[in-house]
C-alpha cells in the first residue's frame, strides 16, 4: 500500500510545479502596436523613456543598441516632420496673405515630410527589433547586420559591403 505522506508530498510538489509553469507562461510579452507604440499586458506605452524602463529589466547590449537606433530615428523623424509642416504652413499662409501662390516652399516642405516618413519607417523597424529581442532574448532573424570588410594584398586593395 502507498503511504499517505509520500503521496501528499508528491502532490504538493506537482502543484508547486504547475503554478510556477503557469506563472512563467504569463510573463510579460511585449507586442508592437505601430506608430512607435508597444503593448505590455494590454497597456499601451508610447514614450521612449517608459519603453526603456520596461526593456531595462531584460537588458542586453543588442536590445540597448536597437533601442538607441529607435530613439535616434524617432528624433530625426520628429525634427523633419516639424520642419516640413512648418514650411508647408508658412507657404500656405504667405499665399493667403499676399494672394500670390508660390508652390516652391510647399514642395520643399512636402519633400522634408517624405524624409520624415523614411525615418519613421526606420524607427518602427528598430522598435520591432527591440520587441523581438525583449520577447525572445535574441535578435530577430529578419535583421541582418551590415558588414564592411577591407581586403588587401600586395597587388590590390578591395572593399566589400555586405548588406
Amino acid at each position: 500500500m502507498i503511504e499517505c505522506p509520500n503521496v501528499i508530498r508528491v502532490l504538493f510538489w506537482l502543484i508547486i510545479l504547475s503554478i510556477s509553469c503557469v506563472s512563467l507562461s504569463r510573463a510579460q510579452a511585449m507586442t508592437f502596436v505601430g506608430g512607435g507604440k508597444v503593448s505590455i499586458n494590454n497597456k499601451t506605452i508610447h514614450k521612449p523613456k517608459e519603453i526603456l524602463s520596461v526593456i531595462s529589466q531584460k537588458t542586453t547590449t543588442e536590445s540597448l543598441g536597437a533601442f538607441k537606433a529607435y530613439r535616434a530615428h524617432r528624433t530625426f523623424s520628429t525634427i523633419f516632420a516639424f520642419t516640413g509642416g512648418f514650411i508647408i504652413g508658412y507657404s500656405v499662409t504667405e499665399s493667403v496673405i499676399n494672394r500670390n501662390i508660390d508652390i516652391g516652399p510647399a514642395v520643399i516642405g512636402a519633400g522634408v515630410l517624405v524624409i520624415s516618413k523614411i525615418f519613421d519607417g526606420a524607427s518602427n523597424s528598430a522598435l520591432k527589433r527591440v520587441v523581438s529581442i525583449y520577447n525572445t532574448g535574441k535578435p530577430s532573424s529578419i535583421y541582418v547586420e551590415p558588414v564592411v570588410e577591407i581586403n588587401h594584398n600586395v597587388a590590390s586593395v578591395g572593399l566589400r559591403l555586405k548588406l
